[in-house]
């Protein structure tokens, strides 16, 4: 097996190997040029956060000194917000974020079809989740959580390492 290193057009380094024990020639790019597609399924974590903030919220509303009509409504409100927002997490589908050197941060929803995206700097990063801001090429801003859950095994902190070198530089 031989090694060989040289440039590629982006300037960074390129490894090819080539098999000489089979005969054939293996060539395979870097790692790091290597596309990485990162599937954000749906979070049992974030259910479970949102079904704890509503309760908080509840209790607080029972709490305080307001007459009893307006602690009811009050509540039903905070009940209706949490059914529409676990609702919209049951229902959602899987959202594939793709990195590369060459066309930068991707992302895609239901369509598969993946836009360019720009990684905001107001993203918040910790060990648990992430709640990343981002703007989709021609669409307004938006935001998604990630939870550590949300992806397979080693994925999030994947994840965290290229948010944390790539994410707020302009790769293109």
């Amino acid at each position: 097996m031989i090694f060989i290193l040289s440039k590629c057009h982006s300037g960074l380094p390129l490894f090819l190997f080539i098999n000489l024990i089979n005969g054939d020639l293996v060539t395979r790019f870097n790692r790091h040029l290597a596309p990485k597609v990162f599937i954000i399924r749906q979070s049992s974590c974030l259910c479970f956060a949102l079904s704890g903030m509503h309760f908080l919220a509840i209790v607080a509303t029972y709490q305080n000194s307001l007459d009893i009509s307006i602690k009811v409504t009050i509540i039903l409100l905070i009940l209706i917000s949490l059914t529409r927002n676990l609702k919209r997490e049951f229902q959602f589908q899987s959202v594939f974020i793709r990195i590369s050197l060459q066309k930068g941060w991707e992302i895609t929803f239901v369509d598969n079809c993946f836009i360019a995206m720009e990684i905001l700097p107001s993203s918040v990063i910790s060990p648990y989740f992430i709640v990343l801001h981002f703007k989709p090429q021609k669409m307004p801003k938006q935001t998604l959580f990630i939870f550590k859950d949300a992806l397979v095994d080693d994925e999030y902190r994947k994840l965290v390492v290229q948010l944390k070198i790539l994410g707020l530089k302009n790769i293109k």
